[in-house]
Formats: structure tokens, sequence, C-alpha cells
């Protein structure tokens, strides 16, 4: 079950790897439209309200907001990427010809996703803010090792609940009836530790570019606003590819373990 995990997660990269021009012909522009939306917004309200805080009413709703676009935003690319991973469909337009049923029945169904996780991931993050963290905090020159190591497992657990509900986003994609999310969890049961050795493969690989990107954010001090900005391209455009690698892993279980297809 880890074998086949880490195999799926590898196959992912290749696919992606192997459909570079249509993956960034299918998403890089939606991509760059949401991290330029979101960016802007967050340096206008800083310049424009610099003594309110994000957590305040006015910040809240600017955060609601971007949430919002993300959703659109995301759905639009995955739609896009689960059709052609699944039927090798590929879009004839960039932004166009997205607005139908579908799309708003996935929109529906992946807020409830998001919404359901969050339920659940609120108390954690509130007793890791009030115990844990402080308490990692506590234990010397090893602390710094831990909450990566710490954060590593608690993305891989968000990761897993949020993949292992996902499985149903695909058969919208496709055409196919929709499933409810409490039979998307049951139908995942099968193949769980697939999911999870999958998962923990990929957080670990996010985190440890995360930790060389901001490694390389040590140019910044010395004044190197241009390598900065390489540094920050860059750590954009890969986590452009590891986002469409863990769309291709939710439309691989679903093509293989759902609709029977050899990966």
């Amino acid at each position: 079950m880890i074998l086949s995990g880490v195999g799926f997660f590898w196959q992912s990269v290749v696919l992606v790897f192997k459909n570079l021009k249509t993956a960034a012909y299918i998403s890089i522009l939606w991509w760059i439209v949401w991290m330029m939306v979101f960016y802007s917004s967050v340096a206008i309200f800083s310049m424009v309200y610099p003594n309110e805080s994000f957590f305040s009413p006015l910040g809240m709703a600017i955060n609601l907001l971007n949430i919002a676009f993300l959703l659109v935003v995301g759905s639009i690319i995955s739609i896009r990427w689960y059709r052609f991973v699944l039927r090798q469909e590929k879009p004839t337009r960039i932004f166009g010809g997205w607005m139908n049923t579908m799309f708003f029945q996935y929109v529906f169904l992946l807020t409830v996703i998001c919404v359901l996780l969050l339920i659940i991931v609120t108390p954690i993050l509130v007793l890791n803010s009030i115990f844990i963290i402080p308490a990692l905090l506590e234990t010397g020159s090893i602390s710094i090792f831990l909450l990566i190591l710490y954060r590593v497992l608690l993305n891989i657990m968000y990761l897993y609940l949020a993949l292992r509900a996902a499985i149903i986003l695909p058969a919208i994609a496709v055409g196919v009836e929709r499933v409810a999310i409490w039979q998307a969890w049951k139908m995942s049961q099968k193949f769980h530790l697939v999911i999870l050795s999958s998962v923990s493969c990929l957080v670990v690989a996010n985190q440890i570019l995360e930790v060389l990107f901001d490694g390389l954010q040590i140019f910044s001090w010395w004044g190197a606003n241009f390598v900065s900005l390489i540094v920050f391209s860059v750590f954009a455009v890969v986590s452009w590819f590891l986002v469409l690698v863990s769309l291709t892993l939710v439309s691989s279980f679903y093509g293989h373990y759902v609709e029977k297809k050899e990966t």
C-alpha cells in the first residue's frame, strides 16, 4: 500500500511534467490572476488601512473575498485538469467556456468540503496555538526541527482528509452522477493507506522546497530585491506545479479505483 502511494505520487509528477504545455494552457494564467488579485488586495489593504488587522471585520471581509475568488479559480483549473487527465479533453479557450451548471455544482460541493474541513481543523488550530506550539518552542535548540516535523504531520493529516473527500470531485468534472461526501469517504476507505502515503510524499516535497526558498530569502536582507523577486517567482511556479500534482493524484485515484482504469 505504501509503495503504491509512492508510485501514484511519482506517476502524477511525471504526468504533469510531460504535459507542461497543456498544464500551462489550462491553468497558469488563472493561477497568475489569482495571485495578482490576492497579493494586490493584501498590499492595498495594508497601505490604505495600516492600523487595521486582517482579523478585523474589514480584514475578514477581504479574506473571505479572496477565499471565494480562490474557490472559483480553483474550480475552473480543477475541472479542466480532471477532464484532461481522465478524458484527454483539452479546452479550446483559456478563459471562456466554464460558466455552466456543472461548474456551479462543482463550486458548491468544493465549498461544502472546505467548510467541513474547517469545522474539523479549527479546534486543532486552537489547541496548537494555546498548548502545543508554546510547548515545542520551549524545547531549546531542537524546537525549529520539532516545529517543522509537527507542521508536516499536521499538513499530512489535513491533505489526507481533503483528498478522501475530494475523490468525488472528478465525477462532477467528467459529468458522472454526483456522489455524496459520506459515500466518497466510504468509497476511499479501501485505498486510504495509498492516499496517506501519496499525501505524505507531496507534503514532504512541499516542505523541503519551502525550507529551501526560506533559506534563499536571506538575499533580501542584503537589499537584493531582484534576487528576492526571482526567488518568489520560482516559488510561485513550483507551488503551481505541486497543485497540479495534487489534482493529478485525485484524478488518478478516481480513475484507478472508481472507474477501474489502469494507471
